[in-house]
């Protein structure tokens, strides 16, 4: 079941909380600042890096923490509703972070049982380690700094691996080395996300078509069948409440005084593929709002074999009183929910 907002657990919303508290206010705010304006820039271009020393790691926390949880969030619960027995018990998380990947699986699979983090970058990792400790338990994990590129967990297989807002960073040679040993390393699911843009929607679209003859799409595509989207976006979005540190931020880069809004919402493009089935075969999946016209509803929605926008009439009662609850991202489970 889609939530309407993907929060921090409330555990490690005040492990975060307390570790920006014992750390000069000022400073991490700037670096914030910094960080949010270079992002934007690769989020048009797909390229550069940011993260540097520690107090680089503390604004990524601060700024970019909440948004990257809920989109990881808002991905493992299409997954579930696809696959909803589904209980993995390891994590692969490339990537990884400060374990982001892991808060959020623990939130939707309580079943898991062991997880191995690996990023490039060591104060992620310590800082990750240090935040996992304390506020998520009966999750045994490792955490490895190494290439992303160049695995190292020789022949380990996990249930569930995720590789989130990651190839963006990396060539496309880079990215396919990556996804092929990603895959060998998954007796379950692979997940990979990226953010909602334009260059983001563009990577998901390439590694579908390179993963399609591997495994099963599972989501957000239909019953195993890749539908181009060139003409339309496929992507996501999912709204969280901001933390405490997360406001203090928004506030001082307004150039107003009005206050931060308490939500916001994170978009992200994302493709999951399977060494498993789906349980279900499904009609289709709303990729985008529901539009009221005079008279209907229109629902775009991803079916297995196009994009189409289903016209609900409004003297169809039940089709239309359906069709008007429908979420973003959501799936159909028969033509007849919104045909008459």
């Amino acid at each position: 079941m889609l939530q309407t907002f993907a929060n921090l657990p409330l555990k490690i919303n005040e492990a975060i909380s307390n570790l920006l508290s014992r750390q000069e206010t000022t400073e991490w705010i700037s670096r914030a600042e910094k960080l949010h304006s270079s992002y934007m820039t690769r989020e048009k271009d797909g390229e550069g890096n940011y993260i540097n020393d520690f107090q680089d790691v503390l604004a990524y926390l601060g700024l970019r923490i909440p948004s990257t949880y809920a989109q990881i969030f808002g991905v493992l619960s299409q997954v579930q509703e696809i696959i909803p027995s589904w209980e993995p018990k390891s994590l692969l998380d490339i990537g990884s972070g400060p374990g982001t990947g892991i808060w959020a699986t623990k939130e939707i699979w309580p079943s898991i049982e062991t997880a191995t983090c690996i990023d490039k970058e060591k104060y992620f990792l310590s800082v990750g380690e240090e935040l996992t400790n304390k506020a998520l338990e009966k999750v045994k994990t490792t955490w490895k700094q190494e290439d992303i590129t160049q695995l190292k967990v020789n022949s380990a297989q996990f249930d569930l691996v995720i590789i989130a807002n990651v190839l963006n960073e990396l060539s496309d040679s880079q990215q396919k080395i990556l996804l092929g040993q990603a895959y060998n390393h998954s007796s379950g699911i692979i997940v990979i996300i990226e953010p909602g843009t334009s260059y983001g929607v563009n990577i998901i679209r390439k590694t579908a078509q390179t993963l399609i003859d591997k495994g099963n799409l599972l989501a957000p595509y239909i019953n195993n069948s890749f539908v181009d989207d060139s003409q339309e976006w496929i992507h996501f979005p999912q709204r969280f409440i901001r933390p405490d540190f997360l406001r203090r931020i928004r506030q001082q880069m307004r150039t107003s005084s009005l206050m931060a809004s308490d939500w916001e919402e994170t978009k992200y493009a994302y493709v999951a593929v399977g060494k498993i089935p789906p349980e279900e075969e499904v009609w289709g999946r709303v990729i985008g709002p529901i539009k009221k016209q005079k008279g209907f509803l229109e629902v775009s929605t991803l079916t297995k074999d196009e994009i189409e926008v289903v016209r609900v009439l409004k003297r169809h009662k039940k089709e239309y009183s359906f069709a008007k609850n429908l979420q973003w991202g959501q799936i159909i489970r028969d033509s007849s929910n919104v045909i008459a």
